[in-house]
């Protein structure tokens, strides 16, 4: 049988949506602001058992020139999209990777907006893949994977690279995928 634990956590996961780029604020935020929106949308993060965004990673994301720089100490909400992203792929790549990540797939899908929608896109996909359909038999675990766009293979392997890492973390917390009921008859 399932662990229970597992699949509790795969049913929270079952309808995730992450705000796309039309229901982000489009007015500017300020830290906190931002601080409490990526962790509202990214909830399912708190698996890691550690704080995945605070005031001073958002100052070293603005020196390192990962996010924009605030105007009078408001993020605009290219910021915010862009600090779901680094909040999301931190967990599996280094940062700087994750910077040059975003530059090519901003560049490759034409915009901050297109790039943003894609990956929250994919992220959701991976989820249904890894979590959502394979709790439906403890027999077997299909990850069969069809039609990965060459020109979003970065956001497309990332996104089943993080929720791999999120299955992971969550079968080993829970002492394992499959339970087996021990009946002494």
């Amino acid at each position: 049988m399932i662990n229970s634990d597992v699949v509790k956590y795969s049913k929270s996961l079952e309808n995730l949506h992450i705000a796309r780029w039309y229901e982000l604020p489009d007015f500017d935020l300020y830290a906190t602001q931002i601080i409490e929106i990526v962790k509202k949308e990214l909830f399912f993060l708190s698996i890691f058992d550690e704080e995945f965004l605070t005031k001073s990673m958002l100052n070293n994301y603005v020196k390192n020139k990962v996010i924009p720089k605030p105007e009078n100490k408001k993020y605009t909400r290219e910021a915010l999209a862009k600090l779901i992203v680094i909040t999301l792929l931190k967990q599996i790549m280094e940062i700087s990777d994750v910077k040059d990540g975003m530059r090519l797939q901003i560049q490759n899908s034409g915009g901050v907006e297109k790039a943003y929608n894609l990956f929250c896109g994919q992220i959701e996909e991976a989820v249904r893949l890894i979590f959502v359909n394979n709790l439906k038999t403890d027999k077997t675990f299909d990850l069969t994977i069809k039609n990965i766009d060459k020109i979003n293979i970065i956001t497309n392997l990332a996104a089943l690279a993080l929720v791999s890492k999120l299955m992971v973390k969550k079968v080993v917390s829970s002492n394992g995928f499959i339970i087996k009921n021990d009946d002494y008859e």
